[in-house]
């Protein structure tokens, strides 16, 4: 899908104050994570042995020349070294010096002869109000990270070069292939009249997927089934609550975790509803091809009416209308709930399941599929949830630069590491690694989560671990799940100590290595649920969504507890066309149809 300028404007002018808006419908945080930093295999690059070096900046002129001539040095050294202005936001807590000199800094100008330099830094949650303060100083850096709407806006001003020459010509095969894995609709959305106004940070489509986490040494301990229908699930749920799982003889046990958000990554019913056929928070297709809000399907009802049942009955904690999700997961840490659903990272949420399993040698998780409803098999739905792009100012000399450090960034993330020109020993590679978030950005494709996971249970199949040598990452991730799978909590580190920290880790990851191939399979059945809205934001959406998502989820949340009857859900339905709902409707498939 791509846009046109006319549907660019339309969006961009719709109001003044911008920046309120902005904060209000597309959130972006700057806060790198360098938790759980990734890996993948390589597939291999004919051009890592090159040592050609660049002395001159790479115009789009020149780089669709270049297209037509020879080829590029995709990871051409500039001599001398070029400066490259950025901006980013930071964790509260750091300072400046954590990220002005450090090792991705110096790796930057000793392999690529890139000099990244700083105009500011923010505190993370200041980023976008200090990044629309820049757009309308026109004070602009060489390369930006921005979300969907400031893209747009930039666009629309002139403020950004159009990278699909240099995108074409120095994106490595390994980067295309890792950041269009999933399709390619999170470079369509940055795209505006053929031209491509920013390179997307792609979260992975599959990667969304949502799943089951159940305590699964009670359902074992009290003879369950496993939850493959929503009446397996039900058993589980009321034997959770009443059979005293936890043996510490009190009824303190619930069935199913929610938190007061609803619509989050884990203690959420988006999951609950998909069983049912509604897609609350999401816009898909109905049998004509169109698309419609899923929150309002009528299937909704039939979802809540159960909830509603489960609340009253003791199954859904009393107070989770005023937990989060990290409140909500302490259920998990105390041993008092024992099935939520969740994002593949999940049971990581409050560090809530790795308490649960360091405090009790018994305890085990694991995670299923979403159960079938009651009309039969569920489709999860995923969502292309990619809300950066790196993009680059109108006046930098140097527009390649980005994307060479988008080469690299990836090479180390999915390898080989260890041969060609950038060849590093594994000690060198883990100190770069280890701060995999403190360079100039870190998409989530450098992690090759997927294709890892494949390679990893693999090789503890079949022994044969060719693929994952190929990759530093992989290496140090199929070494500890095969070391928990074989150890368990007995685990040892790389010091050959027992670390039940790190077996609490593994236990997780596995958990999350399950989920990505799950939801392979269901993607090659046919059997997801894709999201087709994405990041695009209609004009009327500007205006109006906060308050149909507050009216949302105030409704739901009556009915859930009991405050509301069923029958008000009509009732919100009619309100929420007439608020704004189905004008919207009419904007998007006026944009759908156009791109789809």
């Amino acid at each position: 899908m791509t846009l046109s300028s006319s549907e660019i404007r339309e969006v961009i002018l719709m109001k003044k104050g911008l920046s309120t808006l902005l904060a209000i419908f597309v959130v972006f945080s700057m806060i790198l994570s360098v938790v759980g930093c990734q890996g993948n295999k390589s597939s291999g690059e004919s051009n890592v042995q090159s040592t050609s070096e660049d002395t001159s900046p790479a115009t789009t002129a020149q780089t669709t020349s270049n297209q037509e001539s020879e080829p590029v040095d995709q990871f051409g050294k500039y001599t001398p070294a070029i400066e490259l202005t950025a901006i980013r936001g930071i964790p509260a807590g750091s300072t400046e010096a954590n990220y002005t000199d450090n090792v991705w800094i110096q790796e930057y100008e000793k392999q690529l002869g890139i000099k990244l330099k700083y105009k500011w830094m923010v505190i993370g949650d200041q980023y976008e109000q200090k990044v629309n303060l820049m757009l309308a100083s026109n004070d602009l850096a060489d390369v930006m990270q921005v979300n969907l709407r400031q893209l747009y806006q930039m666009a629309e001003a002139g403020q950004i070069q159009d990278l699909k020459a240099v995108w074409d010509a120095y994106a490595t095969d390994q980067v295309k292939a890792a950041m269009t894995a999933g399709g390619t609709s999170s470079f369509d959305i940055a795209t505006i009249d053929g031209k491509l106004y920013g390179i997307p940070a792609v979260v992975p489509i599959l990667e969304s997927m949502h799943v089951l986490y159940v305590r699964e040494d009670w359902r074992k301990e009290l003879g369950l089934p496993e939850p493959k229908t929503i009446d397996d699930m039900e058993k589980i749920m009321y034997a959770f609550r009443d059979q005293d799982p936890n043996k510490n003889g009190e009824k303190d046990t619930l069935g199913i975790g929610l938190n007061k958000n609803l619509f989050t990554n884990g203690y959420e019913i988006t999951s609950f509803c998909n069983m049912f056929g509604a897609y609350p928070r999401a816009w898909v297709e109905d049998a004509n091809g169109n698309l419609q809000y899923g929150g309002i399907m009528p299937e909704m009802k039939e979802a809540l009416l159960r909830l509603n049942k489960y609340y009253k009955e003791g199954l859904i904690d009393k107070e989770f209308t005023v937990k989060d999700e990290d409140k909500a997961s302490q259920s998990v840490a105390k041993e008092q709930l024992g099935m939520f659903f969740g994002v593949q990272w999940a049971s990581f949420i409050g560090d809530a399941v790795p308490s649960a399993f360091k405090n009790n040698e018994n305890c085990e998780w694991t995670i299923y599929q979403l159960p079938d409803g009651p009309k039969g098999p569920t489709k999860p739905i995923v969502y292309n949830n990619t809300n950066s792009f790196l993009v680059v100012s109108s006046e930098c000399k140097y527009p390649e630069a980005p994307v060479k450090i988008n080469n690299y960034i990836h090479l180390m993330g999915l390898g080989p590491q260890g041969e060609g020109r950038f060849a590093k020993t594994y000690e060198e590679w883990k100190e770069l690694w280890d701060v995999c978030g403190d360079g100039l950005w870190l998409p989530e494709t450098v992690h090759g989560n997927i294709q890892r996971w494949i390679n990893t249970f693999k090789a503890i199949e079949t022994g044969d671990t060719t693929e994952v040598n190929k990759n530093y990452l992989n290496i140090q991730q199929y070494t500890d799940v095969s070391n928990f799978l074989k150890d368990g909590r007995k685990m040892k580190n790389i010091n050959g100590e027992e670390d039940l920290g790190l077996a609490a880790a593994a236990h997780g990851w596995v958990m999350s290595g399950k989920n990505f191939l799950k939801a392979i399979e269901l993607n090659d059945a046919g059997m997801l649920q894709y999201d087709r809205l994405g990041k695009y934001v209609s004009p009327t959406m500007i205006e109006n969504q906060a308050t149909l998502d507050k009216m949302e989820l105030e409704i739901i949340t009556r009915i859930i507890v009991g405050d509301a009857s069923i029958d008000e859900f009509d009732n919100y339905v009619e309100q929420w066309k007439s608020l704004g709902g189905e004008q919207i409707t009419k904007e998007l498939n006026d944009w759908y149809s156009k791109n789809k």
